[in-house]
């Protein structure tokens, strides 16, 4: 391994460290927070007839996302992962879904607050 490569290897696990020291110090309510933010003032939703109660359940599912998510430097870039229904969480706010389009950056968006 070359001395650059060790220097890159050395910051992306300080870079993974501080993320997950973010996740473990109660920055999980604001990624909550801020998701929610995103969902209720800055995602375009399509006029549907059950709005409210689409968001109401997408907040829901944000909170449980949000609990239960784990972020990694791997390559250079932040990796946001989770399992289950929480992964189909993060794909609707990554792709969008039928009532509203997709985030620009969820990984942002959840580093931010975690780096906060």
């Amino acid at each position: 391994m070359t001395p650059g490569q060790e220097i890159e290897q050395t910051l992306m696990s300080v870079l993974s460290d501080a993320l997950q020291e973010g996740l473990r110090s109660g920055r999980r309510s604001e990624i909550e927070e801020r998701l929610v933010a995103w969902l209720d003032f800055t995602a375009r939703k399509k006029p549907v007839s059950d709005l409210e109660q689409r968001l109401e359940q997408m907040r829901k599912r944000i909170h449980v996302l949000a609990q239960s998510l784990d972020i990694n430097c791997e390559s250079g870039v932040a990796v946001v992962k989770a399992s289950g229904e929480s992964d189909s969480t993060l794909k609707m706010l990554e792709r969008g879904t039928d009532w509203f389009d997709p985030a620009d950056d969820v990984t942002e968006i959840i580093v931010a607050a975690v780096l906060g």
